[in-house]
């Protein structure tokens, strides 16, 4: 156990607060000999310390980990230290958490990690304090945190080792009322367990540990299990409803998730068009057959090959960068929060590698299916179909944004393939309307491009909407996902 005095340096709602632990500060500690293993064998009370170098710490809410920052006395960067806890909970006069043993250290240029303390959960799988399911979770909560720290994910995007605090902030001291009646402890007795290393202080109200000689809470699941940040529950719909929450967000949300789509579609768009109907155009010349005359397009290989190159790269990038910002804005829409368009953008820039790196592997994935009599392909599409919403919502990549896909799906799947094609056909159905006009209007390929462009911008949204709605129904029948906790998530995902 231990009480620490703390600045508030940041505090973002549904996002981070950051900690200043100053050097000076008086604090109290339990005696522990920090030796192999720390975990008490017989009684003790705290003692008093004083903190010798600065330190930062980030918590963040129903978030199984804190970031903290530290530097040596002459304020030279040490580098970043996770420690694996509990979410911080507020006890009225004090914030708390409770330890889970496992820690991590990443060097300042954060292109490395090392695992601390191992042996402790191991230690406490042993004595009964933690299952092996729940040491399993502890050690995804660390990898989250490593990922969240190596990608410089937000607040990590920031020069926070080049921080320095205010001047005129001082030394703090631990009141006397700190101490309470968790001054002393009696010996634990068997199969009972406490380790809360590192409590905080806001203000006033101490951070200490409340959890006293019992076993600690289990640590939460991973994105996916059950419980959520509050709020009542996400109801299961069916695709009616699906669709129609669709037409509603749309609705309320048109004027930014039309404006995400145009930002990127209207002007590559635009140069797909302009290079293969006036830069390389086909050239047309008039022929004699059988004594009637006929026109005859030609176009060389190397223009058509040139002009297919860049089509396809104008298609990937559009692809891969509008679903990241369009999907980011229908999940901020599906919780009825504002669509802000300059943060799904720098979101889906952030997110381009991720989204293609998933793009391409199921597209692979399906394309080998489909080579396979067809129906493997469409079983593969509708099992991978909500991975782009996993990395959205809870920030998956690659294979691990696959696989909650194909969980999700699993146990629902003709829910999920009725949904997409209910969808792919009314977007079919609008689109091929917008362009069959442009069509009969002129073959000219500034009004092809036009209204090729309008029905992108179009559907864009609605087919963006459906896949977040199927993502969340689908957590909904598994899992206690609420508003309040999505919400989190996506903050969290930034």
């Amino acid at each position: 156990m231990s009480v620490r005095p703390v600045r508030v340096v940041e505090d973002v709602p549904h996002h981070h607060c950051a900690f200043y632990f100053s050097p000076g500060s008086r604090w109290l500690n339990d005696p522990r000999d920090h030796g192999e293993v720390r975990f008490l064998d017989a009684s003790w009370e705290l003692e008093a310390k004083v903190r010798d170098r600065p330190m930062l710490s980030f918590a963040f809410p129903e978030t199984a980990y804190a970031v903290l920052l530290s530097w040596t006395a002459e304020w030279v960067f040490e580098g970043y230290y996770v420690n694996i806890q509990s979410p911080l909970r507020d006890r009225g006069d004090a914030l708390v958490y409770t330890d889970w043993f496992l820690d991590v250290r990443i060097p300042p240029a954060r292109d490395s990690y090392e695992w601390k303390d191992e042996h402790e959960l191991a230690e406490a799988v042993a004595r009964g304090f933690l299952t092996e399911a729940e040491s399993e979770d502890v050690r995804w909560a660390g990898e989250r945190a490593i990922e969240h720290v190596l990608l410089h994910e937000p607040p990590f995007d920031e020069d926070w080792p080049s921080w320095r605090p205010d001047p005129t902030w001082g030394p703090l001291d631990v009141p006397p009322d700190a101490l309470g009646p968790n001054t002393s402890h009696p010996t634990p007795r068997e199969g009972e367990a406490y380790d809360a290393r590192r409590p905080f202080r806001e203000g006033g109200s101490i951070m200490d540990n409340s959890g006293g000689f019992t076993t600690p809470p289990p640590p939460p699941p991973p994105p996916g299990g059950e419980g959520g940040a509050g709020g009542s529950g996400l109801p299961p719909r069916g695709i009616g409803e699906i669709l129609t929450t669709a037409f509603d967000i749309y609705k309320a949300n048109a004027a930014n998730l039309l404006l995400i789509v145009a930002i990127v579609v209207v002007p590559l768009t635009f140069i797909s068009a302009f290079l293969s109907g006036v830069v390389f155009a086909p050239e047309t010349t008039t022929e004699v057959v059988f004594g009637q005359e006929i026109e005859v397009t030609s176009q060389s290989a190397g223009a058509a090959l040139l002009v297919g190159v860049i089509a396809a790269v104008i298609g990937v990038i559009i692809s891969a960068v509008l679903q990241a910002a369009i999907m980011r804005g229908a999940a901020q829409g599906s919780i009825g929060d504002e669509v802000d368009i300059d943060a799904s953008y720098k979101w889906g820039f952030a997110r381009f590698g991720s989204v293609l790196l998933i793009s391409i592997l199921v597209g692979l994935a399906v394309m080998v299916g489909l080579l396979l009599f067809i129906i493997p392909g469409i079983f593969l599409a509708v099992m991978f179909s909500v991975a782009i919403p996993a990395l959205v919502v809870e920030n998956l990549r690659g294979t691990d944004a696959m696989g909650r896909s194909w969980n999700l799906v699993k146990g629902n799947f003709w829910h999920a393939l009725g949904l997409i094609i209910v969808a792919f056909i009314l977007a079919a159905v609008v689109g091929g309307i917008i362009g069959a006009i442009g069509g009969a209007i002129s073959d000219n390929w500034f009004v092809t491009w036009i209204f090729s462009s309008i029905a992108q911008i179009i559907v864009a949204p609605f087919t963006a909407l459906v896949s977040v709605l199927l993502y969340l129904d689908l957590r909904a029948r598994t899992e206690a996902l609420t508003s309040d906790g999505l919400r989190a998530q996506l903050n969290r995902a930034v």
